[in-house]
């Protein structure tokens, strides 16, 4: 499926030109240079935020455990709390997104997911807790992908595959530099000080990238064909189904089995714990830098069939290790997966709806993700107890990764490519 130009009436649209009282550019060819300048300060933001928050949640259990002595369960339960806030306040950005400019969508962020972080760490109560993570998941929604990566595909309305990818692998980046600096502060300065420091240094960081922000020149909008500029898409045709389905089953199968990796190792006595997360970090940068070049060859529906069988066989591989090897081996392919997934979701909804109704229907898919962090780990975790093992239950993980990227195909959305053009396909 291929966009269509808009017409002249969606010059104006909320998403599309410059929003309330945000400043722009001109058009011209420093418009061009400057939209790499937002793809770098996308980059930062989503690496603080994503590191921050997804990828430092273990930091904090492990502090409130030991520091504050909450229970191993309640404290588990906040990063939980924290994904399900989280797809709530990607829905409320997206709406915010039609009358509010996007970068003071991020500084409010910012500034609360900055307080929440101090919150967490400031909790001596369990409510006190749970609704700082509950906050953190909110404000963070604020702050990342949605508002982000459609500011980013604005700039490059034409091409956005490239610079969103670039932009993403702040994720990836962010994964592997801020958790050990989390770490590295709440050693230094305790719990309370600690998640002070990081609060105000968060808020202060993507404060100052959002300052050099800017909308994108005015400009009509790129819209999916069968789309109509401005009409919300429906959420029972079978496209956007495919899409939900297929991208609830590729994250829920990837956070249940990263979030037994560890406990899998040690179980097994495989060993090389710590080493297999490193491996996981550096095969999810290395599947966003793989993936780039190899979207305009062979196409967004391939690409998708590919990630579904390469974070299948990380599974299947992971389900019989039974060396350190087999551990590494599996997690670098799961790794590889993990890089292109979330840019997936974001590719597959703008060929298939246009930038326009982009950050609406993003939002209503970007609820995969907190259904398969609150599923995933449980269902894994209830296998492992029903067959002693987690043989049986990564096998499942590694079928329901195969069925996601069935779902991506079967929706028909499909980008321009070498491959179809060598075949004579438009």
């Amino acid at each position: 499926m291929t966009r269509t130009p808009a017409r002249d009436s969606d010059v104006g649209s909320p998403n599309v030109p410059n929003a309330p009282n945000a400043p722009a550019v001109p058009i011209g060819p420093e418009a061009g240079r400057y939209g790499w300048v937002v793809v770098a300060l996308a980059f930062t933001i989503l690496s603080l935020v994503g590191g921050l928050t997804f990828y430092a949640m273990s930091a904090y259990i492990n502090a409130l455990v030991s520091e504050r002595g909450f229970s191993l369960q309640v404290a588990s339960a906040g990063p939980t709390m924290s994904a399900v806030f989280g797809g709530f306040g990607g829905l409320a950005t997206a709406r915010l997104m039609r009358t509010v400019s996007t970068r003071l969508i991020m500084a409010v962020g910012a500034l609360g997911l900055g307080i929440s972080v101090f919150g967490i760490g400031s909790s001596h109560a369990v409510w006190q807790l749970w609704g700082a993570f509950a906050l953190s998941g909110w404000f963070s929604a604020m702050t990342s992908v949605i508002p982000v990566s459609s500011l980013v595909a604005r700039w490059f309305p034409d091409a956005p595959a490239r610079p969103l990818t670039l932009a993403m692998t702040g994720l990836s980046v962010g994964g592997a530099v801020v958790p050990p600096a989390v770490l590295g502060v709440l050693g230094a300065y305790g719990l309370t000080i600690g998640s002070a420091v990081l609060g105000g240094t968060v808020v202060v960081l993507i404060a100052v990238a959002v300052v050099f922000v800017k909308e994108p020149p005015a400009r009509p909008a790129a819209a999916a064909s069968g789309v109509v500029p401005g009409e919300r898409p429906s959420l029972t045709e079978k496209r956007f189904v495919l899409l939900f389905l297929g991208m609830t089953c590729l994250f829920l199968s990837q956070v249940a089995t990263t979030a037994h990796l560890v406990r899998l190792a040690e179980e097994d006595s495989i060993g090389g714990a710590a080493l297999a997360v490193s491996i996981l970090a550096l095969g999810s940068f290395s599947g966003r830098i793989v993936g780039m070049p190899l979207l305009p060859r062979i196409g967004l529906r391939r690409l998708a069939v590919g990630v579904g069988v390469v974070q299948a066989a990380g599974q299947l591989m992971l389900s019989l290790s039974h060396t350190e090897v087999q551990l590494c081996v599996g997690t670098y392919l799961l790794g590889l997966a993990m890089g292109n997934v979330s840019i997936l979701q974001s590719l597959f909804t703008i060929e298939a709806y246009g930038l326009d109704a982009y950050p609406w229907v993003l939002s209503r898919l970007s609820l995969a993700d907190p259904i398969g962090a609150g599923l995933g780990p449980l269902l894994v975790g209830l296998m492992h107890g029903w067959f002693e093992g987690y043989q049986w239950a990564l096998i499942t993980m590694g079928v329901l990764s195969a069925l996601g990227a069935v779902g991506l195909f079967l929706t028909g959305v499909d980008s321009p490519s070498t491959l179809r053009r060598r075949h004579g396909r438009r």
